[in-house]
């Protein structure tokens, strides 16, 4: 049972996720109170909350602590007075001598020079007003302010959305977590536990392969966060170390019990993403959890990396096996990866592809530029949208069509 103070926090996700975000917290069954917020979710309830998030959401970016309750702030002097009488001794050590400060602020709050704002804070918590180098492994206080009313908080986690295994990014990459909210939008597990024959998981535009690995980690029940990583929350005054560590201790590594049902696939054109998601492949398996006595990770399903094109590839798949297939991609987009004329007929490919197997494709689940598809005209899928965000700077929408709702134009 959790025990300690009840804090507050927020859980970060890409704008557009936070249903997303949503569905996998009730999945996960960690205790406490959240409540649905622009860009994420705040959270009521102990440090396990914390804890538990930085160990095993796959989609939260970030977990910032909140300081204390947000205050009207439209004056120097009371941003002044506000950070000296906060409780920061719950969060950040006497002997801390320099912090990063990020500033965020609407354009209708009346404080808003970013600088000043920084200077304030420095101040009011009596540590040197130079900002450190960027790379400073110093604590990180977030200052928000909106309609003058300012929100104090620290940096608990770090940033989570990248794993260790992921060092070889190929062209276009997609992080970690975006990939993880595209696998739980598109239900792969249900469409597993749905299938008779077992599923075929293919992403033909694998790129390094980042995806497929994370629906392995998934299905494999790893958690995507490291225990031994120095979260800055190890750092807080507060934080119990003999509680984390028991926490820790009470990990349970369950798999998905039809995982050895499943097998994942991934294909690309060029040779070089191949051999990167290869090379992240076998990271991810250095870093898997080994049973004892033995020197390799135990994986009851197959992952394979094929240099081919797609469509062909598909074709002599579905004539090899009998296990139905769901594809989950990320169809290139963008100057990096082509032109829109390649990608218009990219979409084209996989509409033709669904149409002439429906009986073996149970899902299409396809991230692409939003609004690159053009109209719907005979020999396209009636696709519908799952998800919009954004993907390094650029608008993207996650399109579904499974064959439950099929409905060929």
């Amino acid at each position: 049972m959790a025990t300690g103070n009840l804090r507050k926090f927020f859980l970060q996700v890409a704008p557009g996720l936070e249903k997303v975000l949503e569905r996998e917290l009730l999945n996960l069954k960690i205790p406490g109170e959240f409540v649905p917020g622009s860009g994420g979710a705040w959270a009521y309830g102990p440090d396990d909350i914390l804890w538990q998030i930085a160990l095993k959401s796959r989609v939260c970016e970030g977990v910032q602590a909140a300081i204390m309750d947000p205050f009207h702030c439209a004056h120097e002097s009371k941003m002044l007075q506000s950070v000296r009488q906060a409780p920061w001794s719950q969060f950040l050590s006497t002997d801390v001598e320099a912090v990063h400060v990020k500033v965020r602020t609407d354009p209708v709050s009346r404080l808003q020079h970013e600088r000043m704002i920084q200077n304030l804070i420095r101040r009011g918590l009596e540590v040197s007003e130079e900002a450190p180098e960027k790379e400073a492994k110093v604590p990180q206080v977030n200052v928000l302010l909106k309609h003058d009313k300012c929100y104090l908080s620290v940096d608990a986690t770090g940033p989570l959305a990248h794993r260790g295994y992921h060092t070889s990014p190929g062209n276009a990459p997609l992080r970690e977590t975006l990939s993880s909210a595209i696998l739980l939008a598109s239900k792969v597990e249900r469409h597993l536990e749905q299938s008779n024959k077992g599923i075929i998981l293919w992403d033909p535009f694998c790129g390094s392969g980042t995806i497929l690995l994370e629906a392995l980690s998934s299905f494999l029940g790893n958690p995507p966060g490291n225990p031994k990583l120095a979260y800055p929350f190890r750092e807080f005054p507060s934080h119990s170390e003999d509680r984390y560590q028991s926490m820790i201790s009470n990990l349970e590594l369950t798999p998905h019990p039809r995982v050895h049902e499943l097998y994942l696939i991934g294909t690309d054109r060029d040779e070089q993403q191949i051999e990167a998601a290869q090379r992240n492949y076998r990271r991810l398996k250095r870093r898997m959890p080994r049973p004892s006595g033995t020197d390799e990770p135990d994986i009851p399903c197959s992952l394979d990396f094929f240099n081919s094109r797609a469509i062909p590839f598909g074709e002599k798949l579905l004539a090899s096996s009998k296990k139905d297939i769901v594809i989950v991609t990320n169809v290139p987009y963008g100057k990096r990866v082509g032109n829109d004329e390649e990608n218009r007929k990219l979409h084209q490919q996989l509409s033709i592809f669904a149409k002439r197997n429906k009986d073996r494709v149970r899902g299409i689940y396809m991230l692409t530029q939003k609004n690159s598809l053009p109209k719907a005209s005979e020999g396209q899928l009636d696709w519908r949208t799952e998800l919009r965000f954004s993907n390094g700077g650029i608008p993207v929408e996650l399109l579904s069509w499974s064959r439950e709702r099929v409905s060929f134009k």
